[in-house]
């Protein structure tokens, strides 16, 4: 942590009543650090988009690694080891049908599933419900910081938002999805 007053030490995107882009830098958390910023985007909001309520887009980052290394630990169709942590790995271990699995680990690991050379549009809507739960259960065990600032401030969940953000970057951060 750096302790010079003239470093900003976070910052938060707003656009009307759509707060997003919560960050802190110089090792700092957000959750520590953002409170100010949130409360005031919220305040702000209220006041010059009246009768609209406040939203807020959260970035997911850390999903697809957390994914990956679910599968990993807790095996998957074609591994079976220990008992994964993620009910919905779980669920998709024990179905019949094996492709939102195998697109899951596609979105997860950026490697083609078999017979595909790309991870492309198709696997991206057989994985679409999987992953959305997957993220959904990411949130529920506060593993998304931007999620936990914005519900720290009453914020609930209401939907993930499947690809999102389409950036080469973030697809391999989040798979694209995003947290309203």
């Amino acid at each position: 942590v750096i302790d010079d007053p003239s470093l900003a030490a976070a910052a938060l995107f707003a656009h009307r009543n759509i707060l997003f882009g919560a960050r802190a830098f110089h090792g700092y958390s957000i959750l520590d650090v953002c409170d100010r910023l949130v409360e005031t985007a919220v305040r702000e909001a209220e006041e010059f988009c009246a009768g609209e309520q406040v939203q807020a887009m959260a970035n997911l980052r850390g999903l697809t690694h957390w994914v990956s290394k679910q599968l990993q630990e807790g095996g998957d169709s074609n591994h079976v080891q220990q008992p994964t942590v993620s009910e919905t790995l779980k669920q998709l271990q024990e179905s019949s049908d094996p492709v939102p699995l195998e697109a899951v680990r596609a979105i997860a690991t950026g490697i083609p599933r078999p017979g595909h050379s790309v991870v492309g549009q198709g696997t991206f809507r057989d994985g679409e419900e999987a992953w959305k739960a997957l993220a959904r259960e990411f949130i529920e065990l506060g593993m998304s910081e931007e999620a936990n600032l914005y519900q720290k401030h009453g914020g609930r969940l209401v939907t993930i938002e499947h690809l999102a953000d389409t950036n080469p970057k973030y697809l391999k951060a989040a798979g694209g999805a995003m947290a309203r």
